[in-house]
């Protein structure tokens, strides 16, 4: 897989300036989950953004006491998933969890969140765009809680 050119097509990035696109390549990687596996578990360190390439995941609320765990949301093909790196503390709100083999491209939340705060242009339209993805799984969690 290109890496560079599944970034730049990539719906959160689509019109991102190439030397943009081709930094945040240089800070990615590809990487295979098992149905099962977890991506991101609630109360770790949120140090990694991913973008689904292929396959669902779940977005979760953690088990509390007798109660399972909670589908709020299930991803696919070209989602986005993790949104705390961008926000102290920095951990992970939620679970999310591969439903079957699940293949994302990782960026490092480190080196983004440092290259966000330098990068005026690129932050006020990424941070537009993840205000859109935190807003979808906001309304995806109301509609659970109906349920």
């Amino acid at each position: 897989m290109n890496i560079n050119s599944f970034i730049q097509e990539h719906p959160l990035f689509r019109g991102v300036d190439g030397a943009s696109t081709e930094w945040l390549a240089s800070c990615a990687q590809a990487v295979t989950y098992q149905a099962g596996d977890f991506l991101l578990c609630t109360g770790k360190p949120a140090d990694h953004l991913f973008l689904i390439v292929r396959g669902r995941v779940s977005i979760e609320a953690p088990p509390v006491g007798d109660k399972g765990a909670i589908i709020i949301q299930t991803l696919a093909d070209g989602d986005t998933v993790g949104w705390s790196w961008m926000l102290p503390p920095y951990t992970w709100n939620l679970d999310a969890r591969a439903l079957e083999k699940v293949e994302v491209v990782t960026l490092d939340a480190i080196k983004l969140r440092a290259r966000l705060e330098t990068d005026v242009p690129m932050a006020a339209k990424l941070y537009r765009r993840f205000s859109e993805v935190m807003l979808q799984r906001i309304h995806a969690m109301r509609k659970q809680l109906y349920e």
